[in-house]
């Protein structure tokens, strides 16, 4: 998915801080019997795409780093007098406040938000767990980052490839399992065969903040209250963050 370079110089020219940021390309293999449609879709929408084969690759696509950009973020709200904290929520009363963000991701859905006139029903969400592994590499081994299926592996400018990921629907559960990271390691490999032969340096687990009952993020007001909900935004969040924050941000200040 494209993010915005504008976005990434605001927050250059904020707090001094880079964040890696490639237009690198994602070249999608093998989509299936319905890649000319698939093709067709993405042309009406006005994205770029390069037909290769029985691939497709859309030039204009790019990775960043989650954790560059969440360090950037902090330093951004700090320097600007923001506080935060980290602490356990067990309930929120909007009345005791100018504006509320729930943007808790998975967990967001589940905390209680009372209202001026009692509680408020939030739209419900669910934790999407995902397995991922990394391994050391060095620098340059992809030009792009691939996908194949639900598989993608990409390449950060320190070498450090990634590889993902898996769809669990079991709440809340922080184990990592070997036998998910084998299985990943293995569709990784098909992909990008140098992997095969390499020992992953690193195994975890993240939970994407699906939401139960629509279609995609919940980036909206509730009702008439002083209560925004940014959530639900399941594999995309870090990508959405401009989006998000160049939606919601006037509807909040205005």
């Amino acid at each position: 998915m494209r993010f915005s370079q504008q976005f990434l110089e605001e927050l250059r020219e904020e707090t001094g801080r880079e964040v890696e940021h490639r237009a690198c390309g994602c070249l999608y293999i093998d989509p299936g019997a319905n890649v000319d449609a698939l093709e067709a879709l993405h042309r009406s929408t006005g994205m770029r795409v390069e037909r290769r084969g029985d691939s497709l690759f859309y030039p204009e696509e790019g990775i960043v780093d989650p954790g560059a950009l969440l360090r950037s973020l902090r330093h951004a709200a700090e320097k600007r007098g923001v506080k935060i904290e980290h602490a356990m929520v067990s309930d929120v009363h909007a009345d005791q406040h100018k504006a509320v963000v729930i943007a808790a991701g998975a967990w967001s859905g589940k905390i209680p938000v009372i209202g001026r006139d009692g509680p408020l029903a939030l739209p419900k969400s669910e934790p999407v767990k995902g397995h991922l592994i990394g391994f050391h590499m060095r620098p340059g081994l992809m030009s792009s980052f691939v996908r194949k299926g639900r598989t993608y592996v990409l390449q950060r400018a320190d070498g450090l490839v990634i590889a993902g990921t898996t769809e669990e629907h079991v709440g809340f559960d922080t184990s990592v399992q070997k036998s998910s990271c084998e299985d990943l390691h293995r569709r990784a490999a098909e992909v990008v065969p140098e992997l095969a032969a390499a020992e992953p340096v690193r195994r975890w687990i993240g939970f994407r903040p699906g939401p139960e009952h629509e279609d995609g993020p919940i980036l909206r007001r509730l009702d008439d209250s002083n209560v925004w909900l940014a959530y639900g935004h399941y594999r995309n969040g870090i990508l959405l963050t401009p989006v998000t924050s160049h939606l919601l941000a006037p509807q909040i200040t205005a």
